[in-house]
């Protein structure tokens, strides 16, 4: 029930931003399909602190959508408490979510208000301020048996072989394609932002597990909702992403790469 609630928090957040680019039907549609993603539907059937930060972080990209397109005070005090919610959700947050806040977000003084709502994280923080630190410091140290360039091709293995798999990516290509090509093309680049962003701040990070990019799913249905509506007839070959996804996450055998760190973190 409550991983069903994340998965929908998070399909809310896509949907707020879809809407401000397209049509209410197809911010739907996005919302719906990035619901299916792989990954995303199999973690649901598990509890873990991932789909509770997919869901925070889906809704800080949204309120920073949103003070984009009006930078007012109110907005900046939304997107702190989004911010602070995803802080006290799991220390990765920023990973996720550093890279589109910084790029999304319009710059202005109503921009300051969001340390307001921020502020809600700081007695937790000031509280486990050390533990953190020693967490990060062990985190930063370790090093594996796996050479650099497994570093740097473990997430992208990961999303071609399982969290999206390759009737998803190249839907997921395809959609993208089209939506630069098109009206929509700032959609397209936020769902890439999103997605991408995400990527390149997880690979800094020695520890590597399929599911961190957990968080990162919901940003394909902003690419999908790009292309859609750049090219309407993409429609008739969404359902073959969904099967697919009712494969994998309840049928295959396929198997996510090996994670490269020797222990569970704990986190």
């Amino acid at each position: 029930g409550i991983n069903l609630g994340f998965l929908l928090i998070a399909a809310w957040g896509v949907y707020l931003i879809a809407v401000r680019s397209c049509s209410r039907d197809l911010a739907l549609l996005a919302a719906a399909l990035a619901m299916f993603a792989p990954l995303s539907l199999g973690a649901a059937r598990h509890f873990m602190p991932e789909g509770a930060l997919a869901a925070t972080v889906a809704l800080t990209i949204a309120a920073a959508t949103n003070q984009r397109h009006r930078p007012t005070a109110k907005n900046a005090l939304l997107l702190g408490l989004a911010l602070t919610a995803g802080m006290l959700t799991k220390q990765t947050f920023p990973l996720y979510v550093g890279l589109p806040v910084v790029l999304i977000v319009r710059w202005r003084r109503t921009l300051a208000w969001s340390l307001v709502t921020l502020a809600g994280a700081l007695p937790w923080y000031a509280a486990n301020i050390g533990h953190q630190l020693e967490y990060t410091s062990s985190s930063a140290e370790y090093m594996g048996g796996a050479s650099l360039l497994s570093h740097i091709g473990y997430y992208p293995a990961a999303l071609l072989s399982h969290s999206y798999g390759p009737v998803w990516a190249l839907f997921i290509a395809v959609c993208l394609f089209a939506g630069l090509k098109g009206q929509q093309r700032r959609l397209a680049l936020t769902g890439l932002l999103w997605l991408v962003g995400g990527i390149v701040l997880l690979t800094l990070v020695p520890k590597k597990y399929e599911r961190l990019v957990v968080p990162l799913m919901p940003a394909c249905g902003l690419i999908i909702a790009a292309g859609l509506a750049s090219r309407p007839k993409l429609i008739r070959i969404a359902p073959l992403p969904i099967v697919w996804s009712l494969w994998v996450s309840f049928g295959s055998t396929v198997r996510p790469p090996s994670p490269i760190a020797d222990f569970e973190p704990g986190c």
